[in-house]
């Protein structure tokens, strides 16, 4: 058929269909182009009736019939062979049909064998990564035979949690070789960890100026992700310069601020080439004096330096060498750091301050991809309010992750979503992402949804006429359509996060209070202590924050309402039945890594069934096969979790949380705030998560540094955030 005839065919479907897109017309075109199978009526209403009809439903099958018989006329206008529309034509001897086929396909190469049922294309790299997944399943398999074992160690041995990655192509910037890089971006990325595929096929673009959030689910492999990037295991440029915050700061006696300064290697590399080059120039000056010298040299002065003294200082010059300790001094004192801290040796230093420590570092050193795992950790909301001033004006590029949906909005330029092991790029801070999320997803399911119609459609045809000698062209043709069209995937529906605390009884007033209480360590001098005369109480209902800058005794405070440590002097007040529930932000020292989360309940409530512990654990979303995992394979959101869980399991009716939402991803801080709103215990708190406060906190109080005493802040979080804001605003 000729392509002019087509064409008029093609203008004539799509002048009466209007919807027809470009895939369409050429699926269309491609049965066109062999006139010579479809020669009547019911036949060219078989291959393209039904199509027709789920384009334009609204048309009568009559309708789409008279549209097509013009068709059908058009094309065999100019046709020798003889038309009869409706009518059988007898032949004048039998036909092998098969024998028709096979000539049909020995003229075309590129031609499908249809007849056979085993024919294929193999793609190496899809056929290695097959045989990766069925390995992984397998590891799933050997995981859950394993975990109902008793032994966990036994486990951990036979699985290896370590992560794994494939990786298929680095795309960067040509420029990034002389350090003005624009953008990398990396494709085919395949992460597993035990078992378990996290990331399948995906790609990632971090472009320079851009703070990107990564945000999803906890044990979805954020972690992992930031781990394989800075670790090696997934390849970058090797001159780009990264830093991952990720661990505390090893201690030592050197100084907290020497040990900043020397976070920027390249400044320490350049002093160090310019005291090598002067000690150089002064012993050449001396042997020129005396006139003597030893013919012969060490290998490291004889060594020609290949720069210039005067090169290396304009170098320093550039970096601003001699502003160094002034910057990091800076850095340090918005993260909390007091003069007396900073001179100070590392290794006098807590964990948490060590961690703010690396933190500092890392900001000090101006790394061209900086990531942060939940840096907001560990600060105070002073603290976290400076960082994200910090961060508002970093030039190179960040990815983040973090809970604390305020930070991410403050913070962020762009966000990836890590959902169903693909990562998914928006545009805009975390209420961007929010806002727009639900409606990509939608779209995501009504493209799937659409595809899988039209392949339904396309294959019930082939699977029909796949041994019928007129149809086998089209048959080819709809499965080159099939083959051509794009890897969708349904959208899993995310299950929402839910924590059930347990009910408990309401207790009559008081329940639980301070008063007059003053308290100071051994060895503190008379004035120099903690507290002085407070007084707070609480009740079944009480939602009460405690807000401060670390160091200031909130901490303190929780352990004195709690009976851990005894006031100086004035009165704690109990009631009888209260059954206290305390967590603590250093939960993973509490738990026992090498065993599994059902091990670690029958622990703290021994004498229950299976069935029950993994509801009581159901009730924290560590529900499937996480119950049967050993907890150091767990994520730190899953291991907060199962804290709270063990927590819950004792049937507190009132809590004390010190810092619960570390680790924990947003959902799950959203989840929290609602669940204790609806709590009929009394709860009082330690956090500087706003949106969590705001969701379930009736009282914040704010614990005064250096003074002894607390405040009632009668305009919430918001009130302290405002005064923070101003005071950090004076000296940026």
């Amino acid at each position: 058929m000729s392509n002019k005839l087509r064409d008029r065919s093609l203008e004539i479907l799509a002048a009466e269909f209007c919807s027809l897109d470009e895939e369409m017309s050429s699926y269309i075109g491609g049965i066109l182009e062999t006139p010579e199978d479809i020669t009547t009526e019911e036949e060219i209403f078989e291959a393209l009736g039904e199509l027709m009809m789920g384009v334009a439903p609204d048309k009568s099958e009559q309708e789409v019939r008279k549209v097509l018989k013009r068709i059908l006329k058009l094309l065999h206008k100019h046709s020798d062979a003889n038309f009869n529309e409706g009518k059988f034509t007898l032949l004048n001897a039998p036909i092998n049909l098969r024998n028709q086929i096979v000539e049909s396909q020995n003229d075309s190469e590129n031609n499908v064998n249809i007849l056979d049922s085993d024919w294929s294309i193999v793609d190496k790299q899809k056929l290695e990564k097959a045989e990766i997944k069925s390995k992984q399943k397998q590891a799933k398999r050997e995981l859950e035979e394993l975990g109902k074992l008793k032994d966990s160690k036994s486990l951990i041995q036979g699985i290896d949690f370590r992560p794994t990655l494939n990786q298929v192509n680095i795309r960067n910037n040509p420029s990034i070789s002389s350090g003005n890089w624009q953008d990398i971006r990396l494709e085919g990325i395949d992460l597993n960890y035990g078992g378990h595929c996290l990331l399948e096929n995906s790609s990632i673009c971090l472009v320079r100026g851009k703070r990107y959030g990564l945000v999803g689910r906890n044990g979805i492999g954020k972690t992992s992700l930031l781990r394989a990037m800075s670790s090696g295991d997934l390849k970058l440029p090797g001159n780009l310069k990264l830093v991952h915050v990720e661990q505390e700061m090893e201690g030592s006696d050197t100084e907290a601020l020497e040990a900043v300064v020397q976070c920027d290697i390249e400044r320490s590399r350049l002093l160090a080439i310019e005291a090598e080059l002067m000690t150089s120039e002064d012993t050449a000056g001396a042997k020129n004096d005396t006139g003597k010298g030893k013919k012969t040299r060490d290998r490291k002065s004889q060594r020609k330096p290949t720069m210039t003294l005067e090169e290396v200082q304009a170098q320093l010059l550039a970096v601003e060498a001699d502003k160094a300790h002034a910057r990091a001094g800076s850095i340090l004192c918005g993260l909390g750091f007091s003069l007396e801290m900073q001179r100070g040796p590392t290794k006098s230093l807590s964990g948490g301050w060590r961690m703010r420590l690396a933190l500092a570092g890392a900001l000090f050193a101006a790394p061209d991809l900086l990531l942060l795992d939940e840096p907001t950790n560990m600060l105070d909301l002073k603290a976290v309010l400076w960082l994200e001033m910090f961060l508002e004006r970093w030039t190179n590029a960040m990815l983040v992750v973090s809970h604390d949906r305020t930070f991410l909005d403050n913070v962020t330029t762009d966000v990836f979503h890590m959902r169903d092991k693909t990562l998914t790029h928006y545009k805009g801070n975390y209420s961007q992402f929010e806002a727009t999320k639900d409606e990509r997803l939608r779209h995501q399911q009504k493209q799937y949804d659409a595809q899988e119609m039209k392949k339904e459609h396309l294959q019930a045809f082939v699977d029909r006429f796949r041994v019928n000698a007129n149809r086998a062209s089209q048959a080819q043709c709809k499965l080159k359509v099939i083959e051509k069209m794009p890897d969708l995937r349904p959208i899993e529906k995310e299950i929402e996060v839910s924590l059930r605390f347990p009910v408990v009884k309401k207790l009559p007033p008081p329940v639980l209070g301070l008063d007059d209480v003053s308290f100071s360590y051994p060895g503190q001098a008379e004035g120099e202590g903690v507290f002085t005369k407070v007084t707070i109480n609480g009740d079944t209902e009480s939602r009460i924050a405690l807000v401060g800058e670390n160091g200031a005794g909130k901490t303190t405070l929780l352990r004195l309402l709690t009976g851990d440590l005894q006031p100086t002097s004035g009165n704690r007040i109990s009631h009888r039945h209260l059954n206290i529930g305390y967590f603590s932000q250093h939960h993973v020292d509490q738990l026992i890594l090498d065993i599994t989360p059902i091990q670690m309940l029958a622990k703290t409530i021994p004498g229950l069934d299976d069935e029950r512990y993994r509801w009581e654990l159901g009730a924290f979303g560590l529900s499937g096969d996480l119950p049967l995992r050993p907890i150091c394979t767990l994520s730190g959101g899953q291991k907060s979790r199962l804290a709270l869980a063990l927590l819950c399991a004792k049937k507190p009716n009132f809590l004390f949380l010190d810092e619960p939402t570390n680790h924990l991803d947003v959902e799950t801080v959203q989840a929290l705030g609602r669940s204790l709103a609806h709590y009929r215990g009394g709860v009082i708190l330690v956090s500087h998560d706003e949106s969590l406060v705001n969701l379930c906190c009736k009282e914040v109080w704010l614990v005064k540094m250096k003074r002894g005493g607390l405040e009632r802040m009668e305009g919430g979080i918001s009130q302290y955030k405002k005064a923070l804001q101003m005071e950090l605003k004076s000296y940026l």
